[in-house]
């Protein structure tokens, strides 16, 4: 990264499973914390995938922090049975592991940032996976250095320049052998055809990640034009077609249905433009696009409910639906307090037929009717974000109340804030 000034204070965890990669990042982020003014901390990952082996890459790492006298948390996950349980391939169910960990990380209070070692070669291997599945220049963009609460500083370095971190460090690192099974389509790209790309074109790797951050630069320009065109629920009319289509996405991403959008769709909304007033499309999304004048309006049938994206429950400041939802340690006016312990496991989604709440005072009430005696009006009530656990209980309702199994007590160690803000 070329301006560290923002970690000024910070606390940086770095995610470190004993590879040489991560290693390597332990020590960069070492020699650079009394530089850029940040404290730092280890989050190992233990997915129980090798058996033996990974608990013993699990004790190197611990060690290894010991020997540097750095905090370290670590978490432990059979990722093979969680696959099975809930139908996943083992690399998602790990990558959702991971995830989770971090998640946890931030939620806590532990640190302000994630710190993971993705380097040239992942980048490369990112970018050439989406484009072989017809990305657009957005996502030939690749990975960004930083990702709100995310921190990738070695998107510029090859593995080689890792290799020599490592070799100066003197820490040592572990082999996952899992790395060289070509099982994966990432792990072909990375074994097979990265490595012919290579001795075809010498500096293939560096390069492709070079494209990456240009695209990046050339797509952020984009979409900042692209935000002029949206208006609430609607796109003003523009001929410049990779300008309207982010527009379209903004809207759409608004809308929470920015999943499964084609670029056959966006071509038909983009000829719609120039149809009469009045006339319209139904999306296969489902949503309607209406032209009236110099606009096309976007908006869900009558009835049907937004079908907003479930994610995992996370600290930050992010975009869901119709609201910006912030999740920090600071309390600001209007926020929800809650105990940030209880709401591990949990998932931001819609509310759903089924789903209940225990009242303050005792009781439980079904979601819809504690909404309605609170009279937030039906066409609210399914937008509204809500934190859930698997079985349909809700511990939290975005803008209006929170569960009494959350609520924070003297025996509470971490405080958390919730609030929503609608846009447009």
């Amino acid at each position: 990264m070329e301006n560290a000034s923002f970690l000024q204070g910070k606390r940086v965890c770095a995610a470190v499973s004993g590879g040489v990669d991560s290693v390597a990042l332990l020590y960069f982020l070492q020699m650079r914390a009394p530089i850029d003014g940040f404290s730092l901390r280890v989050v190992h990952c233990q997915h129980g995938i090798r058996g033996e082996d990974s608990l013993a890459d699990m004790r190197f790492v611990v060690s290894l922090c010991e020997k540097l006298a750095l905090p370290l948390d670590v978490f432990e996950e059979d990722c093979l049975l969680k696959a099975r349980r809930e139908k996943l391939s083992v690399e998602t169910a790990a990558r959702n592991f991971r995830r989770a960990c971090y998640e946890s990380i931030l939620l806590s209070g532990k640190a302000d940032y994630i710190a993971t070692a993705h380097h040239a070669g992942d980048q490369a291997e990112t970018v050439l996976f989406r484009i072989a599945r017809g990305a657009s220049i957005t996502g030939a963009s690749g990975m960004k250095e930083v990702d709100g609460k995310y921190l990738k500083p070695f998107l510029h370095k090859t593995k080689a320049e890792l290799y020599k971190l490592v070799e100066e460090s003197g820490y040592g690192y572990v082999v996952d052998q899992t790395n060289f099974e070509k099982c994966a389509t990432r792990n072909k790209i990375r074994l097979d055809v990265l490595p012919a790309l290579e001795e075809a074109v010498p500096g293939a790797t560096g390069a492709i990640a070079r494209f990456a951050f240009l695209a990046a630069e050339d797509d952020e320009y984009l979409y900042r034009l692209a935000e002029k065109q949206v208006q609430e629920d609607s796109v003003v009319l523009c001929e410049d077609k990779p300008v309207f289509r982010r527009a379209c996405m903004l809207l759409l991403k608004k809308m929470g249905k920015e999943k499964d959008v084609s670029r056959q769709i966006l071509d038909e909304a983009y000829k719609l433009q120039f149809m009469q007033t009045g006339s319209r499309m139904t999306a296969k999304n489902g949503v309607e696009i209406k032209k009236v004048y110099d606009r096309l309006f976007f908006y869900l049938p009558a009835g049907e409910e937004a079908n907003l994206p479930e994610i995992p429950f996370q600290s930050g400041v992010f975009k869901w639906g119709r609201y910006e939802i912030s999740v920090t340690d600071a309390p600001t006016d209007g926020a929800l307090s809650f105990d940030v312990d209880k709401l591990k496991g949990t998932v931001i989604r819609e509310a759903r037929t089924g789903d209940y709440i225990e009242k303050f005072g005792g009781g439980t009430k079904s979601v819809k009717k504690y909404l309605t005696d609170k009279k937030v009006s039906a066409d609210e009530r399914h937008r509204l974000p809500v934190v859930a656990g698997s079985d349909g209980e809700v511990y939290l309702i975005g803008g209006v109340d929170i569960s009494q199994k959350i609520k924070v007590t003297d025996s509470t160690r971490t405080i958390g804030y919730f609030t929503i803000e609608k846009l447009g």
